[in-house]
């Protein structure tokens, strides 16, 4: 292995522990926080950390004259609305589902992420369509959530139903999120997730002081503990990577992290939290791995001979 590809595979299984482990880390301090003032504090630190990485970060990026560059209050109301769906719904949603449902059980319906995106792209980018994968994943996918959902207890499928839809609510709205970011003119990326970053914690911060005492909370230290490595590492670390990641592999390793952040998410709980999953679940995750597989299936039309 040559050393370019041994350093991809670093930061793509970088990304994929730090995004995996923190479901469990969501779970813990799910105790001393509630849901937006959770979101709020660990944006505004991620925020925060960009602030004092941008200086060494950012790159004068060349001006693209086939597309005209967006006035600033355009760009951050637009960011705004990502930020919306990219971060407040998300991960205001995941800490209310953690209430009910296990790090890694949550972690397995985040997997669902790209079949939304593909859901959604067909609607909302022109020139997509639906092909055979396209609707072969999105039915794995589906059969995958009703395995973790579950057939049995009636009573318990009514008590799940609420928090595990705030879960798949998460996964939808980044997958909403995806797309809306493909609308965004070309600039520099971690400027955008700066705004991102502060957007989001104003929003959740907003929200937090409405249904929620931010003032009133008295957290264990452990909790704050958590809330600012989830504001480092998951909300501003990983991004970075992320980019990086792009930039040097392409989007089609880098959306390897997909297969990878469920599977850290679940052996997390499994070490951690000493769980045992129920053979539905592994089912489950093997048919969400099956439906993220299809989808990035692609085949070379055959060449015709005259």
């Amino acid at each position: 292995m040559n050393r370019d590809l041994a350093i991809n595979y670093i930061l793509l299984a970088a990304i994929a522990l730090i995004w995996g482990s923190q479901y469990l880390l969501i779970e813990i301090a799910n105790d001393s926080f509630p849901p937006f003032s959770m979101a709020a504090c660990r944006f505004l630190i991620g925020a925060l950390t960009l602030s004092l990485l941008l200086p060494w970060l950012e790159k004068p990026t060349p001006p693209d004259p086939r597309q005209k560059a967006w006035p600033t209050w355009k760009l951050w109301s637009f960011i705004a609305v990502i930020a919306f769906f990219d971060g407040t719904i998300p991960f205001a949603c995941l800490p209310f589902g953690e209430r009910h449902v296990p790090s890694d059980i949550a972690s397995i319906f985040m997997g669902m992420t790209p079949i939304f995106t593909l859901v959604f792209a067909r609607f909302l980018i022109p020139g997509e369509r639906f092909t055979w994968q396209a609707i072969l994943s999105t039915a794995l996918g589906m059969f995958g959530v009703l395995l973790l959902v579950g057939f049995g207890d009636a009573a318990q499928f009514a008590e799940n139903i609420i928090p595990q839809g705030a879960i798949l609510l998460s996964s939808a709205s980044l997958a909403f999120a995806l797309i809306l970011l493909r609308w965004l003119p070309p600039g520099n990326a971690v400027r955008k997730t700066y705004i991102l970053l502060v957007c989001a914690s104003v929003q959740a911060l907003i929200l937090a002081f409405i249904f929620e005492k931010p003032l009133e909370m008295d957290p264990e230290p452990e909790a704050w503990l958590l809330v600012i490595v989830m504001g480092v590492l998951p909300s501003a670390i990983v991004t970075l990577l992320y980019i990086l990641l792009n930039d040097r592999a392409g989007p089609t390793f880098t959306s390897l992290n997909n297969y990878l952040v469920p599977l850290v998410g679940v052996f997390v709980g499994l070490i951690f939290m000493h769980r045992e999953l129920e053979p539905n679940t592994w089912l489950a995750l093997g048919v969400i791995f099956a439906a993220m597989a299809v989808k990035e299936l692609k085949f070379k039309k055959a060449a015709h001979t005259k």
